[in-house]
């Protein structure tokens, strides 16, 4: 208990960082940042369950990001918006967004570099499982672990262990 009321501290204090920073950004009319700042503060409030809030400041970065003419990080908009998707449970939602970023990528001609393509792959895997599709989501978290991006690697992991704890297959779980 005294852990994690510690670590709700932690959170608070970063809330009010961002918060703080996000006035600031808004106040001089550093449009990048604000929206590099509600990018920030949608990861936060979707790892934290308050998917509302998360949606809020995702759709201000992506419309902040429009304004400022910054049209290649929308593919990463769609990708975060997938991920607050599949961590809220519709699945469904998660997939249409990041089919909604490749096809950003390819109207844009944007190479799709394998960090992003990662992140696409893991999204896509977690929505398979989701949705029960289960030898899909192994083949796209087989995939996520192909490229071998470090910072998608363990969520692609702990994704296929998940799909062998659904399909029964335990030893599938361990590894």
């Amino acid at each position: 208990l005294v852990r994690s009321r510690g670590l709700g501290d932690v959170y608070k204090r970063q809330e009010q960082h961002y918060l703080s920073a996000l006035r600031l950004a808004e106040e001089t009319g550093y449009l990048q940042g604000v929206a590099k700042i509600c990018a920030n503060l949608l990861g936060m409030y979707a790892r934290r369950g308050q998917y509302d809030l998360a949606k809020r400041y995702l759709h201000q970065a992506e419309e902040t990001t429009r304004q400022i003419g910054k049209l290649p990080d929308l593919p990463g908009m769609k990708i975060n918006e997938a991920f607050i998707l599949n961590l809220a449970g519709d699945h469904a939602a998660a997939f249409n967004a990041l089919c909604a970023a490749m096809k950003l990528y390819r109207q844009m001609k944007l190479k799709l570099e394998p960090w992003p393509k990662a992140l696409i792959d893991q999204g896509l895997a977690e929505a398979y499982l989701g949705r029960g599709e289960l030898a899909k989501a192994r083949r796209r978290a087989e995939r996520v672990i192909a490229l071998g991006e470090g910072d998608v690697l363990p969520d692609a992991l702990r994704t296929l262990g998940e799909v062998g704890l659904a399909a029964g297959r335990f030893p599938d779980a361990d590894r």
